[in-house]
């Protein structure tokens, strides 16, 4: 059955066995510790915004009475987190793919637009690419910047950056991401230098 807290109102799920052999039973709210009486025959609810009247209770429980909060809405981050899944299965997956290569109709470049060293046009010729302040494919004198930042990884026409659990972030769309999508002219920030990906038609 579902009960609840005439105090705060939070709806829980109580085991209706433990009412056999008792017309009531009188448990403890573990949000607002108010004391909820749990009858055999449920009662009118008072109004209120977001409560149902049916099978509401007056009432309060304890852990031993096996009830748990009632949680109607998903979490917000469980889709984003759903979709991050895949996107970093499928990039994990290309680059152990041995057989891919980058496609031979495209160019692909980041040209920094801000940062020590704006106006420099790196070239990405590998599906991995390491970004970061050393030890990495393309190296940026940026002190903000992880020693390896982050990572961009193409797959077919495809292209993802990933954050490598950097100190400081990657960001998009001043957005702080684990991984996204990049398109032609893509910006992005690693520390305080923006960097744009190019995608260029071959003739």
């Amino acid at each position: 059955m579902i009960i609840a807290c005439p105090s705060c109102g939070a709806k829980y799920k109580f085991d209706d066995t433990k009412l056999q052999g008792v017309s009531s039973k009188k448990l403890k709210c573990p949000k607002c510790k108010g004391i909820i009486e749990v009858s055999a025959h449920p009662v009118a609810a008072p109004d209120k915004p977001g409560l149902s009247r049916e099978k509401t209770f007056k009432s309060s429980l304890t852990a031993d009475d096996l009830m748990r909060p009632v949680d109607n809405d998903e979490p917000p981050s469980t889709a984003q987190v759903k979709r991050e899944s895949v996107m970093d299965a499928l990039a994990a997956r290309a680059a152990n793919d041995p057989n891919q290569k980058l496609p031979e109709s495209r160019r692909y470049s980041l040209a920094v637009i801000q940062g020590n060293n704006s106006g420099e046009i790196y070239q990405i010729t590998r599906i991995k690419t390491l970004i970061g302040r050393s030890d990495a494919d393309i190296v940026i004198p940026d002190l903000e910047a992880s020693r390896q930042h982050a990572q961009i990884d193409i797959m077919g026409e495809r292209a993802l950056l990933r954050d490598l659990n950097s100190t400081n972030g990657t960001f998009v769309d001043d957005a702080k991401i684990t991984i996204s999508n990049l398109d032609n002219q893509s910006e992005f920030r690693i520390g305080t230098t923006v960097l744009m990906f190019i995608v260029t038609d071959l003739e």
